[in-house]
């Protein structure tokens, strides 16, 4: 107690900074992501918009799956890391490395999908994808909804909804948000337009 009662202002404006620094300083993943705004306009007449406001990230241009190297956050690039060894699975069509990429609970009943027939035909959807991007992560609830395009050798370009959680630090895929009316109606439908505009 006598130390408290005898120090000086100079050591009180000392703790002071060093309190101030450590409430600067990230303490959790979620604080890596902003504020990002969506902006829809009438198709057909213009004028006032409606505004979809949401935490996460919007990548323009889109971060490339297949290619290293780039200039982004570590978060982000867990989130890159995850999507690769998600293609990479499914390319070689390994049941126990494609169910590695789902959340443990969630893993029985992706097993029970997976009969060799469907193996064999995801397999052959993946070996035709030339391009992995991904384009958008916005939180939702301990969720992030992940937009993935996915560019098809002689299909075009189609993007996907992936949910995505974090377990124990790592971050894996998920059915947690299966029935959910955001993710299901209206988190879908977003990226009509094969892009997420941010304002």
């Amino acid at each position: 107690m006598t130390w408290f009662k005898h120090r000086t202002w100079i050591t009180e404006m000392r703790l002071l900074i060093l309190v101030f620094c450590w409430v600067l300083l990230p303490t959790t993943s979620l604080l890596a992501f902003e504020e990002q705004v969506l902006e829809f306009v009438p198709d057909t007449e213009g004028g006032t918009p409606v505004r979809f406001v949401y935490t996460g990230a919007n990548f323009d241009p889109a971060l490339d799956v297949f290619i290293g190297g780039q200039s982004i956050s570590a978060e982000e690039q867990e989130f890159v890391e995850l999507f690769k060894s998600f293609h990479e699975a499914n390319v070689a069509g390994d049941k126990s490395s494609i169910l590695g990429v789902w959340q443990p609970k969630d893993r029985n009943d992706v097993e029970a999908l997976m009969d060799p027939e469907s193996l064999a035909d995801n397999k052959a959807r993946f070996q035709i994808v030339k391009g992995l991007r991904l384009k958008t992560i916005m939180e939702f609830g301990a969720h992030y909804i992940c937009y993935v395009e996915f560019e098809f050798d002689g299909y075009g370009k189609r993007v996907q909804i992936y949910p995505v959680t974090r377990v124990n630090e790592q971050l894996f895929l998920s059915n947690g948000l299966l029935g959910d009316y955001f993710t299901s109606v209206i988190a879908g439908n977003l990226d009509k337009s094969n892009h997420l505009r941010n304002q």
